[in-house]
């Protein structure tokens, strides 16, 4: 018999038949991880380098803006390979530093945006902005869901 009462990692409520076939495919109940002992589920925040003057909120897809105008909203999109961490031929590996902290950067011709985990942005004093659900279209058109966004990040 499936789990029942499992929650995703944006709190929606799993049905009895996704929980079996996330079971039987071994992913965890929360995220789209593998299942392995001690997993802790990642949270992405969004960070924005850029101009202030321009209507960041047209990226933002808000969850009670999703509807029929679906269609006409655009939504980041990232490459799975950037979100992985593996690098491919359109991908460069930088070292950078946000504030004090060194980091690596993978740059993708594919990505609209770069993400940070939540563990790093607590780290480097990163001041998350909660924006409402959001989505993130990863490379094969899956996405990704945040809520939080990180603005002027400067990446030495």
């Amino acid at each position: 018999m499936a789990p029942t009462g499992a929650r995703d990692s944006n709190g929606n409520q799993r049905t009895s038949a996704e929980l079996q076939e996330r079971q039987e495919k071994g992913l965890f109940f929360k995220c789209n991880d593998k299942f392995c002992p001690g997993h802790r589920c990642q949270k992405l925040f969004l960070i924005e380098a850029c101009n202030d003057d321009e209507d960041d909120d047209k990226d933002v897809v808000m969850e009670d803006d999703v509807g029929d105008s679906r269609e006409n909203i655009e939504v980041p999109a990232i490459s799975l390979h950037a979100i992985a961490g593996t690098r491919v031929l359109e991908t460069m590996k930088v070292h950078g530093k946000i504030g004090n902290e060194g980091v690596v950067v993978l740059i993708d011709s594919g990505s609209t945006h770069n993400f940070v985990s939540e563990k790093l942005a607590e780290k480097v004093g990163l001041q998350p902005i909660f924006r409402g659900k959001f989505e993130v279209v990863v490379a094969l058109g899956e996405k990704l869901s945040s809520s939080s966004k990180c603005r002027q990040v400067n990446l030495i």
